[in-house]
């Protein structure tokens, strides 16, 4: 469970965001999200995967985007050049944001402080207090869904089998143990750009620390993951602090120092049928 209303009267009013997480190859002592599940109070059960044409409401096939809830008032936007990456709006509850891929954010608004749980924390205030929390949860706590305490929002339960609780303290990264190995120095070059002082990303560099953005995107690179994904979070970061109109790195078709010309081609016709 990534963030819950853990003082709604009831279910039915209740906002959530759960995640179903699977291994992250080639190391099983990470996982990495495959799907987001949220719970809309006033509208049901929305399910969003890496395919768009998975993603259901309410256990049916996703209508038609954008989608407007009249009731109340939840708009479900996709971007048009990457379909794959939803914004939902819920009014008075929130706005939880998906990239397709592995990433998704939950902001809330300020009514909902010392209300929430899961493993976004508690929301206080003290950044602290979530970080503590976290890393102190016991094996089954209120952030694990287990089907019992915790019931799952996917229509299909997301265990995976070879997922379980790592008492390691230790994870191997996946650039290896030498500082001299070449997949460092092939994750270094293509992630650069995130702490280059003369860079396209610098002008946030004031507002958001690019530093964890940068290791993300270093682990995920020597492990054969979505690097590009430290990319797009940060300058989601960076928008969400003000900052506008940076010199992206990430071309039309949501590829990282890519040329363009890999989005899926299209075709329009007008006229006589």
């Amino acid at each position: 469970m990534l963030a819950r209303e853990c003082r709604a009267p009831s279910a039915d009013d209740m906002f959530e965001v759960q995640v179903w997480n699977t291994k992250w190859l080639p190391n099983t002592q990470v996982s990495v999200t495959q799907a987001v599940a949220v719970r809309i109070p006033g509208l049901g059960v929305l399910q969003l995967f890496r395919q768009v044409a998975s993603n259901l409401l309410n256990g049916n096939a996703m209508p038609p985007l954008p989608y407007t809830h009249a009731a109340t008032g939840t708009t479900i936007v996709a971007n048009p050049v990457r379909p794959a990456e939803i914004v939902v709006t819920i009014p008075g509850h929130g706005i939880v944001s998906w990239n397709g891929h592995s990433a998704v954010s939950v902001r809330v608004p300020r009514r909902y402080m010392n209300r929430m749980c899961g493993l976004c924390g508690v929301y206080d205030g003290n950044p602290q207090t979530d970080a503590t929390a976290v890393q102190h949860l016991p094996s089954g706590d209120y952030w694990h869904v287990d089907g019992t305490a915790i019931a799952s929002l996917f229509n299909q339960p997301p265990f995976d089998p070879e997922c379980k609780d790592d008492t390691s303290i230790i994870v191997p990264h996946p650039c290896g143990a030498q500082d001299n190995d070449p997949r460092w120095e092939a994750a270094r070059a293509y992630c650069a750009d995130l702490l280059d002082e003369a860079g396209p990303y610098a002008r946030c560099h004031r507002f958001v620390r690019p530093q964890q953005y940068y290791e993300n995107c270093i682990f995920d690179h020597c492990g054969g993951q979505a690097s590009c994904d430290a990319y797009t979070e940060y300058e989601r970061a960076c928008r969400a602090a003000g900052v506008g109109h940076l010199d992206s790195i990430i071309d039309p078709c949501g590829v990282c120092h890519g040329d363009g010309s890999t989005c899926t081609g299209t075709c329009t016709a007008s006229g006589d049928p």
